[in-house]
């Protein structure tokens, strides 16, 4: 079945619904066909997508009815993959882990949690603190200091896991 194209200018949100659902047949995940819906959200500012895969919804940010579709279905892809990997994996695996970014592949799209364009309206995130692993050099990112963040393999290794915060 070829891949749905969506027309420019504001796409529906059945249409978007119909996306993902497209997604999940190709992942071969019938199961998921018709559960998932998708819509536009006013309230988002700083992301683009966000998938609640419990209640099997899409929100999107609405400022992407403005640009270009090819972006709009990289989203849908990305939050669609969120959705899938938690119906086959639960919370077990990670978010932006192996399992969703082998879906993003397979779909035809780089694995990326970021996006290299500047979206007109949505507020980029301003990364205020380094929270660096004195040990292992694994370094995390917050607007705020997190003093109850640990390294896991650390941690794993029967260290400690403090983290070193560091204001940029």
């Amino acid at each position: 079945m070829p891949r749905p194209t969506l027309q420019s200018g504001p796409a529906a949100p059945e249409k978007l619904s119909a996306q993902a659902d497209w997604y999940f047949s190709f992942w071969r995940a019938p199961e998921l066909i018709g559960t998932v819906k998708v819509s536009y959200s006013n309230r988002m500012r700083v992301t683009l997508g966000r998938a609640c895969p419990e209640r099997g919804y899409i929100h999107l940010n609405a400022r992407l009815r403005e640009l270009d579709p090819a972006l709009i279905d990289e989203v849908v892809c990305h939050e669609a993959a969120h959705i899938l990997v938690y119906h086959r994996y639960g919370r077990s695996a990670r978010p932006h882990g192996a399992e969703w970014a082998a879906l993003l592949r397979q779909a035809g799209y780089r694995p990326r949690t970021r996006m290299p364009i500047a979206v007109p309206g949505v507020a980029s995130i301003r990364r205020r603190y380094a929270h660096r692993c004195p040990v292992c050099r694994t370094v995390r990112f917050a607007k705020r200091p997190v003093t109850n963040w640990r390294c896991a393999t650390c941690i794993d290794a029967g260290l400690s896991g403090q983290l070193i915060i560091e204001a940029l």
